[in-house]
């Protein structure tokens, strides 16, 4: 599955895959995880969330726009090391909202820009 179509559950079913998160899993509610261990499952959505997303937009060096002079998508830019690249990489993906781009920036930055067809339901 190509990261720049991932939304909603499935796309913060990977950003907890990223920030290796407890046990992430969807079902028809949406995603959750465990924050603790031996905890009990609670709703994820880095996505949608600024709860949730706000602080790794705040912790990771993002830099994002609205091109077109305010319209359009949303680009998020990331600037990480990549040890087996053994330098420092740039990754960008769009969305409709900045939460969404820069959630898309830090799955493809973690796995690249395909990332595979899991049972997500399943807690991994």
């Amino acid at each position: 599955m190509q990261v720049q179509d991932l939304a909603g559950a499935s796309l913060d079913f990977w950003v907890a895959m990223a920030e290796d998160l407890g046990a992430p899993r969807v079902d028809a509610a949406g995603c959750t995880v465990i924050h603790k261990p031996g905890g009990m499952p609670v709703p994820y959505a880095p996505s949608s969330s600024w709860a949730d997303g706000g602080p790794l937009v705040e912790r990771l060096p993002f830099g994002a726009f609205e091109r077109d002079g305010g319209h359009g998508a949303w680009r998020a830019v990331l600037h990480r090391a990549v040890p087996a690249a053994g330098e420092r990489c740039t990754f960008n993906q769009s969305g409709p909202t900045l939460l969404v781009a820069a959630m898309r920036t830090l799955v493809a930055s973690t796995f690249g820009d395909d990332v595979p067809d899991l049972d997500m339901s399943k807690p991994r």
